[in-house]
């Protein structure tokens, strides 16, 4: 019997497959027609490898969490700065002179105070790197929307809206224009067929470096 919560996506894809997300939840992926029951086996077959990934994703995860502390290091832009705790300030969260200051008044909500402000400097970022490519490419779409996503970086609507996690300020430039145009292209191929890689190698040649920066990185990127 299958003991492990998980997320059942159907699709139009010839074999099931596993995979475990970076906040340690299971999603698994299978065709449209088989059984449950026959996932249900495939995942008992695979039960041990799925715990130490589980395992080692709560891991990460513990590693990852803020306590807010003056000098403890934050993400921003691909680099990591210093928090300060002041005593006196206009603003609950600020950043300047390479470095992040709290005041003191508002650390018990800290993490509610810090994505805040991740949030309103991602809607700035993400829009600017949006309207660069798609008016660099010719491309239209609806709305940019910022979320609070965890396991998906960015999506694309059939109708042309473009939605970002905030998390993805914390991340380089690099990697943030890899997830724009990755997404901008699907508002020409609303698939991942070769034709959508070749119009995303097109709009931006080292985007795999991206990727793979947030495949190792992704998990530390927290509030």
């Amino acid at each position: 019997m299958v003991t492990f919560p998980y997320t059942l996506v159907r699709s139009k894809r010839k074999s099931v497959s596993i995979s475990v997300r970076s906040d340690a939840t299971i999603v698994v992926r299978a065709p449209l027609r088989v059984s449950v029951s026959s996932i249900d086996s495939f995942i008992e077959s695979h039960t041990e490898w799925i715990r130490r990934s589980v395992e080692r994703m709560r891991s990460r995860l513990s590693l990852s969490e803020n306590r807010y502390d003056d000098g403890e290091l934050f993400w921003y832009l691909g680099e990591r700065y210093p928090l300060r705790i002041s005593e006196a300030g206009n603003l609950s969260v600020s950043f300047s002179d390479n470095a992040f200051v709290l005041l003191r008044r508002f650390r018990s909500r800290a993490k509610e105070r810090f994505c805040a402000w991740y949030k309103r400097e991602a809607k700035k970022i993400l829009a600017e790197r949006v309207v660069y490519f798609a008016e660099r490419h010719g491309l239209s779409y609806h709305s940019i929307r910022i979320n609070a996503a965890r396991t998906r970086w960015g999506s694309c609507s059939g109708k042309g809206h473009l939605n970002f996690t905030f998390r993805l300020v914390m991340a380089p430039l690099f990697v943030i224009d890899s997830v724009v145009v990755h997404e901008l292209a699907h508002l020409v191929h609303p698939n991942h067929s070769k034709y959508f890689w070749h119009t995303v190698a097109e709009m931006l040649p080292d985007f795999e470096t991206g990727r793979q920066w947030l495949k190792r990185n992704g998990h530390l990127l927290e509030c």
